[in-house]
């Protein structure tokens, strides 16, 4: 489950740059954070819903997501008998570029349909 290396790194990043924040920036980088290691959170409202029952079920299916982009990486880069980990990463890189494309372009299409800015 090395996958899930870089989503845990930015999740760790989310919290810490989350807790105690008093600044918009902090503030908004946390949230990218949060929702880059986890984008099913978009999926339950995470920006406009709050609560502790939010983030266990979008933790959890951010971490099967993970787990299936690692497993559909590995599928990949093991198509050639010789095959090594800088395979792997670069079809990991490629579908969780993807998903954070999908992610900052649903964030950016609700900020245009509540017809707030985001800073």
């Amino acid at each position: 489950m090395v996958s899930m290396a870089p989503p845990a790194a930015l999740g760790l990043l989310a919290f810490v740059s989350s807790a105690g924040s008093t600044s918009a920036f902090r503030g908004l980088f946390g949230l990218l954070c949060s929702l880059l290691a986890s984008p099913l959170l978009l999926v339950l409202g995470a920006p406009l819903n709050s609560g502790s029952g939010l983030w266990i079920p979008g933790i959890m299916g951010g971490a099967v997501l993970w787990a299936v982009i690692g497993s559909v990486a590995g599928q990949r880069a093991t198509r050639r008998p010789a095959s090594s980990w800088p395979e792997f990463w670069r079809a990991w890189a490629w579908l969780a570029g993807a998903v954070w494309a999908g992610v900052v372009m649903a964030l950016l299409v609700a900020d245009l349909v509540m017809g707030r800015p985001i800073l």
